[in-house]
């Protein structure tokens, strides 16, 4: 009878989580349910922090389930080998693209152009108003300045970008392209 464990009428895991876990519980989800209406209140005015946060709430599955060794037949037998997988998706997918022939590309008839593009001079107020409306909490671009400076120094910068797209027009009358 000593190897027996005592059973107590009371359990004294289920006691301690009424006693302290509950409230505590309470106390989390009303943080959490602040936190979200904050949140969801500055979208507009800052609509990466709640992108950001949907992401992190956002729960995907990483690699590949297992694979029918036929992918034909449903029934067949399925493999959790990766190795077997990758074999699998090479043969399917080298299957599906369309082999190009051998020996060279041909090269594509030259177009002659017959229309001229209009002369489209920008004006230096349209520059500074599409400045002005960049969107300061938005990534940077391809040039990697951020919409934040573009934005602080738009007064400055809007001449020389008028400038420099007025210049680089082309002259396209007769020209092959």
């Amino acid at each position: 009878m000593e190897d027996q464990p005592i059973r107590l009428s009371v359990d004294y895991r289920k006691l301690n989580m009424n006693t302290i876990g509950k409230p505590c519980l309470g106390i989390a989800n009303k943080l959490k349910r602040e936190y979200e209406k904050n949140r969801s209140e500055k979208a507009k005015e800052n609509p990466k922090a709640i992108w950001s946060y949907i992401k992190s709430k956002t729960k995907t599955k990483e690699g590949i389930g297992d694979l029918h060794l036929d992918p034909g037949d449903t029934k067949s037998d399925k493999t959790e080998d990766n190795s077997k997988k990758a074999k699998l998706l090479v043969e399917y997918f080298s299957s599906v693209f369309t082999k190009e022939p051998d020996g060279e590309v041909p090269s594509p008839t030259p177009v002659l152009v017959t229309n001229e593009m209009p002369n489209q001079k920008i004006k230096e107020e349209v520059v500074l108003k599409h400045l002005n409306a960049l969107k300061i909490d938005k990534s940077p671009g391809m040039d990697k300045l951020h919409p934040r400076l573009l934005k602080e120094i738009a007064e400055s910068l809007a001449k020389p970008l008028c400038i420099i797209y007025n210049q680089s027009q082309p002259k396209t009358i007769g020209q092959s392209v």
